[in-house]
């Protein structure tokens, strides 16, 4: 068994973050009134979209396929979320949502990994972290704006 075979399931892990990612973002960008945080959500679901994309060949042919869905709590807690338009526990979500995937991404770059592969994910964690951090700079924001 090669490294690549060794290391599929883990690379359709982050697949799966990243579909969720994609599906969790466009449905918020589709739902939420604030344009800010529409163009924001739709710039981090086709980010999503594309690491996806480069995530692909480094997995087996049958997981390509599956279709990315949006964890079901979560859902119900954007679904309350966008309904009561609250943006702050939007953003909340979203950023739990990033640490979980920040957190992902760091577990497998402790594998063995070929370094093209490596050099993918690290270039996705750092936007990740990125959009993390876009996250907590809006929320604290909006939070400051609440309190005057």
């Amino acid at each position: 068994m090669n490294a690549e075979e060794d290391i599929s399931p883990r690379v359709n892990q982050l697949l799966q973050i990243c579909k969720q990612r994609t599906v969790g973002y466009k449905y918020i960008a589709e739902n939420i009134k604030d344009l800010q945080l529409q163009t924001i959500f739709d710039q981090y679901s086709r980010q999503a979209a594309t690491f996806a994309k480069q995530l692909t060949p480094y997995i087996e042919i049958e997981s390509a396929h599956q279709q990315g869905e949006i964890n079901s709590d979560l859902i119900k807690e954007l679904n309350e979320a966008i309904e009561q338009r609250n943006a702050l526990a939007i953003l909340n979500a979203s950023i739990r949502e990033e640490s979980n995937a920040i957190n992902s991404y760091e577990e497998i770059l402790n594998e063995k990994l070929a370094a093209d592969l490596v050099i993918i994910l690290k270039n996705q964690l750092e936007k990740v972290r990125a959009s993390q951090n876009n996250f907590q700079l809006y929320l604290q924001c909006l939070k400051n704006i609440n309190l005057n």
